[in-house]
Formats: C-alpha cells, sequence, structure tokens
C-alpha cells in the first residue's frame, strides 16, 4: 500500500476535510483498514486530522496530570489515547463483521479476553436472581457483552442510540453467516458464537428501557452498563437521578441510573475493567461485589446511591491514572465537571500590577511561554484561538489581531526580541500587545522564561 494512503482516501485529502466528514470515513473502514490508517499517520498528522478527538482527551488529561507529569509527556499519552479512542470505536461491529469466518478459516482465536471467569458470573447471578456488570469506556470495554455472552450467558446491553443500529445490525448479520454452516465446522466456537448472537441490545436513550432492564434482571439476566456513558432519556446534561462524586481532585455530577436499578431489582453489581494488551486482547480485572443493604429505607437507598456511584468512579480514577492511554472516555469529564479543582487559588495581581510586572520581565530580556504546568492549553479553532484554564474551565478568547502570538506561545514560546519586533511592526503602538500579555499573566496564562 502507497505510503500515506489508506483504500482510495490519502491522508493528505482527508486533513482538508471537516471532523464530520473524516469520522464518517472511519465508520465506513473494515478492521484491516483501521488498522492501515492508524499506522500510516504520525503522531502529527493524528493531532490534526483527529483534532476532535485528541483536543478533549488532551485537556481532561492536562486537568488530571498537570502538576504530575511534564507536558511532552501528556502530549505522547494523549496522541496514545486517541489512538485507541479511533480504534476501539466500534471495534465489536467490526470484529462481528468477520467471524465465523476469521475463526473457522482464518483460525484466529474466538475469544479476546483472558480472565473472565464466566462460573464466578453464573454463580453470582443465579445466587442473587440477576447480576449487573459495570464497566467504563476504559481499555477492550466494548468487547465485554460479546465476551460474557459466549459463554452462554443471558446479556441485555444498554448503548447509545446512535450505535444501537449499527450492533443490532452486525449481530443479525453473523446470525445469518452461522446458521449457513454445517454444524460440524468449529463445532465448538460455531456454539459459542450462536449463544453471543442471543445478546439483547437496547437504545439506552429510549422510552421503556429502564423498565426493560428491570425486567431482563428479574428473569436473572446480565446487564452491562458503562458507568460513564451518563446517559438516559434526560440526556448527557439532564438534572435528574444525578449525584455528586468526588473524582481528580474535582466534583463531577454522575448519573445514578446504576445504583437505582440494583436497589430496585435487588440485585448485585460488579464493577469489570477489560485492560487491553495489543489492539487485540485484553485481561478482564473484576472489582469487589457490591450488594444493596438489607434496609429499605429511603435514607439508606440515598446512601447506597452516593457511596455506590462513589465507588465505582473512584475504581475508574484508579485504572484511568495507572493506565491513561487506555482511556478513551476521559475525554468527556469536562462536561461532568461542577467546579474547579480543589487548589489554592493563586494570588491575582491588579492590572496596573501585572503591566508592571511584565514590562520589567521585558526589560530584563524574559519571554513567555503558554502556562502548561499550571493547566493552562490553547486550542486553535476556525474562529480564532481559545485559552483554556483546565483547573477553573475558564476561557480566553485573544483578540484577532494575537494570532501570531498565541502560535508563538505554543511553540517554542514568546521571546523579548519578538515582542520588539511585534511593537514595531503595530508602528510602535505597544500599549495593546503589552496590555495583552499584562491579562494573560494576571490571569496565569503564560509565565516567563
Amino acid at each position: 500500500m502507497p505510503e500515506g494512503k489508506t483504500g482510495s482516501v490519502t491522508i493528505e485529502a482527508v486533513a482538508s476535510m471537516a471532523a464530520g466528514e473524516i469520522e464518517t470515513i472511519i465508520g465506513g473502514m473494515g478492521e484491516q483498514g483501521i488498522r492501515d490508517w492508524l499506522n500510516e499517520l504520525t503522531d502529527e498528522q493524528l493531532r490534526t486530522i483527529h483534532a476532535n478527538r485528541y483536543d478533549p482527551v488532551y485537556l481532561n488529561l492536562l486537568a488530571i496530570f498537570y502538576n504530575e507529569l511534564p507536558n511532552t509527556e501528556l502530549v505522547r499519552i494523549a496522541t496514545q489515547c486517541t489512538r485507541y479512542a479511533i480504534w476501539s470505536n466500534r471495534v465489536l461491529d467490526r470484529w462481528m463483521d468477520v467471524l465465523p469466518g476469521a475463526v473457522t478459516t482464518g483460525k484466529k482465536p474466538l475469544r479476546r479476553l483472558s480472565g473472565l471467569a464466566p462460573e464466578f458470573l453464573r454463580s453470582l447471578s443465579a445466587k442473587h436472581g440477576g447480576m449487573i456488570v459495570c464497566t467504563f469506556r476504559f481499555g477492550h470495554y466494548s468487547l465485554l457483552p460479546f465476551e460474557i455472552a459466549l459463554n452462554g450467558i443471558e446479556v441485555v446491553w444498554p448503548v447509545k442510540n446512535t450505535v444501537a443500529p449499527a450492533v443490532e445490525e452486525a449481530r443479525r448479520s453473523l446470525q445469518s453467516r452461522l446458521a449457513a454452516i454445517p454444524e460440524t465446522e468449529g463445532e465448538s466456537d460455531c456454539i459459542s458464537m450462536h449463544a453471543a448472537c442471543s445478546m439483547k441490545i437496547l437504545p439506552v436513550a429510549e422510552e421503556g428501557t429502564s423498565l426493560k432492564l428491570l425486567q431482563e434482571l428479574r428473569k436473572g439476566h446480565v446487564v452491562l452498563m458503562h458507568a460513564d456513558g451518563n446517559a438516559g432519556l434526560s440526556g448527557k446534561r439532564g438534572t435528574g437521578s444525578r449525584c455528586l462524586v468526588q473524582f481528580a481532585n474535582f466534583p463531577i455530577s454522575v448519573k445514578t441510573g446504576i445504583a437505582n436499578l440494583a436497589w430496585v431489582a435487588n440485585v448485585p453489581i460488579l464493577p469489570i475493567i477489560a485492560l487491553a494488551d495489543g489492539m487485540d486482547t485484553g485481561q478482564v480485572i473484576c472489582g469487589e461485589p457490591i450488594f444493596r443493604p438489607a434496609s429499605g429505607s429511603a435514607s439508606s437507598r440515598d446512601t447506597f446511591v452516593q457511596t455506590t456511584m462513589q465507588s465505582l468512579y473512584s475504581l475508574l480514577e484508579k485504572y484511568g491514572r495507572k493506565y491513561p492511554e487506555q482511556w478513551p472516555g476521559v475525554a468527556a469529564i469536562h462536561r461532568w465537571r461542577r467546579g474547579p479543582a480543589a487548589v489554592p487559588p493563586p494570588a491575582v495581581p491588579t492590572s496596573a500590577e501585572a503591566c508592571n510586572l511584565i514590562q520589567n520581565e521585558i526589560l530584563d530580556g524574559h519571554g513567555y511561554v503558554l502556562n502548561e504546568a499550571s493547566a493552562i492549553a490553547a486550542l486553535y479553532r476556525p474562529q480564532g484561538w481559545i485559552l483554556v484554564d483546565m483547573k477553573s474551565l475558564k476561557s480566553f478568547k485573544p483578540p484577532g489581531w494575537a494570532t501570531g502570538l498565541i502560535q508563538k506561545l505554543c511553540k517554542g514560546g514568546l521571546s523579548s526580541n519578538f515582542i520588539a519586533a511585534q511593537t514595531a511592526d503595530r508602528n510602535g503602538h505597544s500599549s495593546d500587545i503589552l496590555s495583552l500579555l499584562a491579562e494573560f499573566r494576571r490571569n496565569g496564562l503564560i509565565t516567563a522564561i
């Protein structure tokens, strides 16, 4: 395959497309096409072409790790995580699309996750008359329902409304292909695939889905839910059925559907992390099951819901900190936040003090860089640059004439010579540039070098 080309789509052509068009092209690729695409993209190309994916990953990793990791390492991790996000998106659809041939003819292993312990899942579900498996958008999370169902366990999986039709189509298509295969061919694997095709897909944000999940649990089935999907009828920003939990040094608002469903159905919650070991294989890690207390009072329910959700998100934070490159769900955290990071507020100088500071620093030969060490990020959009303080989630929009200045801040920094040249280019009227730098300095967006 020629360098920089996947099928009939060149990297150069895709770079000029809108984010939606790129996602459409990526969504239409098969498993090998996605592999080729990711292998061909350099890190810089990936950050540019997939900025809609990279930017929120980087911003939220910056908010969590800014005082723990150097920015160069954060950029590396965010880039790797973005690659993984592209690969993991619709990975189950793509896997089902190449079955059963990939196994019966290509001799690839059917099971991609080790350590699932199906007997433990069966016994826990049978003992309590159903069970909720709770996972997160982390590692090989979307393979979990299929992997569980391969073992003949009845699984119900609520997914985003936009995803459900494609997953259901892939499931039905696999079911049809399996029906045409003689029973003796790849018998054991084919039996497992037939069992996996019994998994039920439900659109999560649809009227009646909550009732259907409760009914499935009362039949003794397993419901698999993503705690960090934060979806439902009220949407991602709905205010109902939510609670505040502490996460990575700031408060977040999360949907409590998992805990409430477990309470009403009186079934345990089993947290599961599907750690990835490369693109195709991984390992299942089970947390401690969470059981509803015997007391059925309203206060007991409130306490159960709060402690359950805090426990689940503490588990996510633990593995997110340990394996951030496998955490595509990190891209959504800014939407859940309900307050600034729990750090002492900086001393903010007055505008006059900031102007004097800037003038003295420039006279002393200092330049400036973006204050990434204090969780400051710069994003470029067609409308211009935006500076974001990820500690407080405050944003700053510089004036249009400052484009060159912002570019320098982001790549190498502003030198005192550059500042002098800029003031000269503006016919000696340096007050607007110096005032802008003073405002940046006052708000902690830049730091002297």
